[in-house]
């Protein structure tokens, strides 16, 4: 009987402890959604937990396409990506004949 009480404290910690990994682990999230939707004045002005007041997504994604270069960073996210990968690959396959010989 007292395996079981224990058992069960036990998976109630655990459970707890996870509860609270997933709320920290959610709010970035929730702030990067919250701030995307606000118009820069808004932005630049309130508390940046406060809910928008207006939705400006169209504006939001008029400057990031105009303003900042979205497409050249995403490009170059993935060369870099690629490129580290194939040097990952490259790496352990010249590890693996090393290790044969």
């Amino acid at each position: 009987m007292e395996n079981t009480k224990s058992a069960g404290v036990s998976r109630w910690i655990i459970n707890i402890i996870l509860i609270l990994l997933a709320i920290i682990w959610i709010f970035p999230f929730l702030y990067v959604i919250v701030n995307a939707v606000k118009s820069s004045a808004e932005y630049s002005v309130g508390n940046f937990w406060d809910l928008p007041k207006s939705f400006s997504v169209a504006e939001n994604w008029e400057y990031l396409t105009q303003q900042i270069q979205l497409g050249s960073g995403f490009i170059n996210s993935i060369i870099y990506g690629m490129l580290g990968e194939v040097l990952g690959l490259l790496w352990r396959r010249l590890r693996r004949m090393r290790l044969r010989h």
